[in-house]
């Protein structure tokens, strides 16, 4: 009896965790470049007969809509690839292409992190165009080309925050590759990737399934009370 409590309790816990990503991600349904996450769960032995659950949360990079801004710094990614970003912290790589241009003519994230070319900080004076395949002019002469990288499948990225994601493992660094796959679109950005009616119905799916356990739960509860209060008379 106890370990079905344990259980059911685990079964809860991962509920709630679901309910906080599901909320989040509805929280940044309207957030440029932002991707939603999904609790990934599984059921692992614990070499003492019983099971311990694991959650954690995974982000799906699936495309997003692409909107037009009309705005010449924003720039969005059709297909795969990151942009990559220079950081205090070291490279950041987003999605989110909602740039400008700062005082010192350089291409930056609306949270001031330099956007990197392949030749380096992304920069220049004057009227700026960029094609599909990301090359960046300035009056019409080429400055640099936006540097859009992929990486090896499973390599994990984490979110750091400003629709920035970093390595989670310092080995992996370095494992990026050109992306082939792409075409940069000026004028626009890359809506979230939520979709609001799907991530409610999970909402209301995942508590009808805590009130389920929670109920399960205080019948667990009731019936060890009395078997304590049974044996107790003994």
């Amino acid at each position: 009896m106890i370990e079905k409590m344990r259980q059911t309790s685990a079964s809860m816990q991962a509920r709630i965790m679901k309910q906080e990503v599901i909320a989040n991600n509805l929280a940044n349904i309207n957030t440029t470049g932002f991707k939603k996450d999904r609790i990934f769960q599984t059921l692992l032995d614990d070499q003492q007969t019983d099971l311990a659950t694991t959650v954690q949360p995974i982000t799906v990079f699936e495309q997003g809509a692409l909107r037009e801004t009309q705005n010449l710094s924003n720039v969005a990614i059709q297909g795969e690839g990151f942009f990559v970003v220079d950081t205090a912290q070291g490279p950041g790589y987003t999605r989110n292409g909602n740039f400008q241009l700062n005082a010192h003519g350089q291409l930056v994230t609306d949270k001031g992190h330099t956007i990197m070319g392949l030749n380096g900080p992304v920069e220049g004076r004057g009227s700026m165009g960029i094609n599909e395949k990301g090359e960046v002019f300035f009056d019409g002469q080429l400055s640099d080309t936006l540097n859009v990288v992929v990486f090896p499948d499973g390599t994990p990225l984490k979110k750091v925050g400003n629709g920035l994601y970093g390595l989670t493992d310092p080995q992996a660094v370095g494992l990026e590759t050109p992306s082939g796959n792409f075409i940069v679109k000026q004028g626009f950005v890359e809506e979230s990737n939520v979709n609001g009616i799907e991530e409610m119905i999970r909402m209301i799916t995942v508590y009808r399934n805590f009130e389920a356990d929670e109920k399960v739960m205080r019948t667990q509860d009731e019936i060890l009370n009395q078997v304590v209060n049974e044996i107790s008379r003994f």
